[in-house]
């Protein structure tokens, strides 16, 4: 009892304070989306015991209270709030971090986003071939507004991003401003995009190097392709920065082909229980290996860099990452509402979880990793070349080739 009578004085509380907002239109019974968000954790969350929380009495518990959105809001607050899980929440701000769901399209219109100076969501990289490039008229720099009539200008990039997306060739009504803040809107057929985990592959005479993005179907045999482009290689640097990923699975599928066979690597947590990994191993070849990490490498990138430092005798070089080991999904719910489910948790050799970020054994700056141009945007292109001048990967190489070990 003494668990849910602070609860319950939270939701009175989340309820007043939404009482001065607007109350969103919908022609949903507020109940509905509380149902569907209870379903989505009941089936996802990655702990069955739910902390040791009654999930079921959960299921009821405003049967007839929620008269309209403001309600369901507050309730949802409430219920997600029992599980003590700061990962699982409603999305009250664009202050939490969000995650595409791994079911997310694989059509778009040839853009990547980023975060100028001022919060606002840009675009940060035109692709040649694809709508965005080929329409002439959306360029670096310009400021996203609106998609199909609905304002994203309170959303981070990530869900922008999402809603971007869609099946092939169908289309996508967008409103940007350009340097002038003058609003124009452009309408695009969206085009298959390519899904490759590998996006840069070279080699500096005995080092090679190799930088990832988003984990896609199959990434654990692009890395066996490009290991193998590699082979004469004595050292070999992984660059994840910038780099979250959502498949845990993947992931450690790709870092098995790293270390020694048979190796433990870790396990992952999911509902359905805990599952352990070991390794296939054979793909270094007897190379060394420093990975490059920073800030934003985190979630599965996170389990990653820690599991080829564990099992590896990987060198970490960079800054810190974001500690958000945890694999969190992203739902949208019937009224619109967003809730975010922890779906898994990586557990490390030794049973440790991430949950601060991961320290590098090296430790230094990549400033000149970051363009700018004026006063935006303001954004890492995570399609670069690579080249000396990157300090990060510069210091890899000279930590590679004196031998340092974690």
């Amino acid at each position: 009892m003494r668990k849910i009578i602070p609860l319950l004085a939270l939701f009175l509380l989340i309820s007043n304070t939404y009482a001065s907002a607007e109350v969103l239109k919908t022609d949903t019974d507020p109940s509905i989306a509380y149902h569907q968000a209870w379903n989505i954790v009941n089936q996802e969350y990655y702990d069955s015991k739910f902390g040791g929380e009654d999930w079921y009495a959960w299921k009821d518990k405003f049967v007839g209270r929620l008269k309209n959105s403001r309600d369901c809001k507050g309730a949802l607050f409430t219920m997600l709030s029992s599980l003590r899980d700061p990962d699982t929440q409603l999305k009250l701000s664009n202050a939490f971090k969000f995650r595409l769901p791994d079911d997310a399209f694989e059509a778009g219109i040839g853009v990547s986003l980023a975060m100028n100076k001022k919060d606002q969501v840009v675009i940060s990289e035109v692709f040649k071939g694809y709508p965005a490039e080929e329409s002439n008229k959306i360029k670096v720099g310009a400021i996203l507004i609106a998609i199909d009539g609905e304002d994203v200008q309170d959303l981070a990039k990530e869900v922008v991003g999402y809603r971007l997306r869609g099946k092939s060739d169908t289309t996508v009504s967008i409103m940007l401003a350009d340097d002038s803040g003058e609003p124009y809107t452009v309408t695009l057929r969206r085009k298959a995009l390519p899904v490759n985990e590998i996006v840069c592959v070279e080699q500096f005479g005995d080092v090679g190097y190799i930088y990832g993005r988003e984990t896609n179907k199959n990434p654990a045999n692009e890395m066996k392709k490009h290991l193998a482009m590699l082979k004469s290689c004595k050292k070999i640097v992984l660059d994840l920065r910038c780099m979250n990923g959502t498949s845990s699975e993947a992931i450690l599928d790709v870092a098995s082909i790293f270390a020694e066979k048979g190796k433990y690597l870790g396990s992952v947590w999911k509902q359905n229980g805990l599952t352990m990994y070991t390794a296939s191993g054979g793909s270094l070849n007897g190379a060394k290996l420093a990975v490059l990490i920073d800030s934003e490498t985190e979630q599965a990138a996170e389990m990653l860099a820690l599991v080829l430092k564990e099992s590896c005798g990987a060198i970490l070089v960079g800054e810190p990452s974001a500690g958000r080991g945890r694999i969190v999904k992203h739902f949208e719910l019937m009224d619109k509402e967003e809730i975010f489910v922890t779906v898994a948790k990586f557990l490390t050799t030794k049973g440790n979880e991430i949950n601060r970020g991961i320290e590098p054994d090296v430790r230094i700056s990549g400033t000149e990793f970051w363009q700018s141009s004026n006063d935006g945007p303001w954004f890492r292109s995570v399609f670069h070349k690579i080249s000396l001048a990157d300090k990060q990967f510069n210091e890899a190489i000279k930590s590679l080739s004196v031998g340092q070990s974690p």
